[in-house]
């Protein structure tokens, strides 16, 4: 019923059979049309798309719109035009067990904006089924804030395990990080994935399904068939959904992301791991590529996909495989 309304899920009016073939054309299409490779051949080497996890209520994060109207405010999901916002009780997309979580949320916030004038740019959620963990994160522009009571408000609305608030300056598309404040708990978020915890604070990418997160670890670890005696590569390695399992299987692991919060995010989850047998490099892959010689490379980019010179330099190395994801 929010299809209509709502531009987070366009989709959902889809079987999922239908959704499921639409995205293996697509990426069939993607190697006809970009990569230019043979119709036959794009079609025998795309398997069928998988979908780990439930049909619904399969995320772990969802991101909520805020809009001020004087002293009031609405707090909700992006509409279909992507102009507007429009309230919603519950996502059906993020786990069930916490699903109420956004009502929560907008109502505690809807309080506090009217007594407070709070002036917030966005909204993350994060949920965990496995280790019962939220997280709510609050976007701001750095300023005066009511740090004692937004967290008193949002830690009795949600029973929230943190919260957190993130500081942003500049232009509305193209906002920096500038720093995180924890108003109450744990400031960070943990998950369980691929055999160990991962601890992630707001600003740092994590894959909305955990269940895909880790079909999609074993179907890299399949790919690349990793050694103990290996050395491997990790670019845009993130907060490690790839550096870890690598770093459990081979000798060492070039790591290599340039966002500021993930690489401290990444090496304190390789501390909590206790592997020391990672090289955590924080900075660009083109400019801090490994001088090492890989036995097998992930590559993890962002959507717009690698830059020319690092196609080329893996390509020079000598890896038997490279996962591209």
């Amino acid at each position: 019923p929010l299809v209509p309304v709502c531009g987070g899920c366009p989709w959902a009016g889809l079987s999922e059979g239908a959704q499921l073939e639409q995205k293996r054309s697509s990426a069939v299409d993607a190697l006809v049309r970009i990569g230019h490779m043979d119709p036959a051949r794009a079609e025998s080497l795309v398997a069928p798309c998988e979908s780990p996890g439930e049909r619904w209520g399969y995320r772990n994060k969802v991101e909520l719109a805020f809009e001020r109207h004087g002293r009031r405010s609405l707090i909700g999901m992006h509409d279909r035009s992507g102009t507007g916002v429009v309230k919603v009780d519950s996502c059906p997309l993020l786990d069930a067990r916490h699903s109420k979580l956004t009502k929560s949320v907008a109502g505690a916030l809807s309080y506090l904006s009217h007594s407070h004038g709070l002036d917030i740019d966005r909204v993350g959620i994060r949920a965990s089924r496995r280790t019962r963990e939220v997280e709510i994160a609050l976007w701001t522009e750095p300023g005066p804030f009511p740090r004692a009571q937004v967290a008193k408000v949002l830690q009795e609305a949600t029973r929230a395990s943190s919260v957190v608030r993130v500081l942003t300056k500049g232009p509305k598309k193209a906002r920096r990080v500038t720093g995180v404040e924890r108003l109450s708990g744990a400031g960070c978020w943990g998950e369980q994935v691929a055999g160990g915890t991962m601890l992630l604070s707001a600003p740092s990418f994590f894959q909305v399904n955990t269940k895909g997160a880790e079909r999609l670890v074993e179907l890299v670890m399949e790919g690349l068939d990793p050694d103990e005696g290996d050395v491997a590569m990790d670019l845009y390695c993130g907060a490690g959904t790839f550096t870890l399992p690598l770093a459990r299987r081979v000798s060492w692991v070039d790591a290599v992301e340039s966002y500021g919060p993930a690489v401290r995010d990444l090496r304190r989850n390789l501390e909590r791991a206790g592997l020391d047998n990672v090289d955590a490099v924080g900075g660009d892959a083109g400019r801090e590529f490994p001088d090492s010689d890989a036995d097998v490379i992930v590559v993890d980019p962002p959507r717009a996909g690698l830059a020319e010179d690092v196609v080329e330099r893996p390509s020079g190395q000598p890896a038997r495989a490279i996962a591209y994801v």
